[in-house]
Parts: structure tokens; C-alpha cells; sequence
């Protein structure tokens, strides 16, 4: 089997807050994705195309659903 084959499991994390989506997730892909090209962490298709498969923004917006947007942005850029 292949590592792409592999099942992935994510462990149980107990969150200090309910389960909610930041509501700038929208406004702030965007910019997160160009400063990611702009400062070289994302050099290729390739890389850019695993960042957009990864979703970083939306990571960090189930994790800080009450960050203001600019917030958010700098966890994301973080």
C-alpha cells in the first residue's frame, strides 16, 4: 500500500468553545493564498494546487471561529 493509500485518522480534540466557522473564512483566502505565492512558500502549480487542496483558511477558521478578520488572516499567514 501507498502512502496515499494509507487511511488517515484525526485524533478527538476537545475544543474550549462549540464547533463554529469563522464567517471572514471568504474574505480572507484569498490574501492568505497570494502572500503565500508572493513571499515563495507556494513556487509552483504544484505547491499552489496543494495549498488549495489543504485549505489552510479553512483550518484556522474552525479553530478560531471568533477571530476578527484581520486575525484570521495573520493566524493563517502565521
Amino acid at each position: 500500500m501507498s502512502p496515499r493509500q494509507l487511511p488517515v485518522s484525526w485524533p478527538e480534540l476537545e475544543l474550549p468553545f462549540p464547533l463554529r466557522h469563522n464567517p471572514h473564512t471568504d474574505s480572507v483566502r484569498g490574501r492568505t493564498r497570494q502572500w503565500a505565492i508572493d513571499t515563495g512558500m507556494l513556487p509552483t502549480a504544484t505547491a499552489q494546487g496543494w495549498w488549495d487542496h489543504v485549505d489552510l483558511t479553512t483550518v484556522t477558521a474552525w479553530c478560531f471561529p471568533d477571530a476578527p478578520a484581520d486575525r484570521l488572516l495573520l493566524i493563517d499567514n502565521g
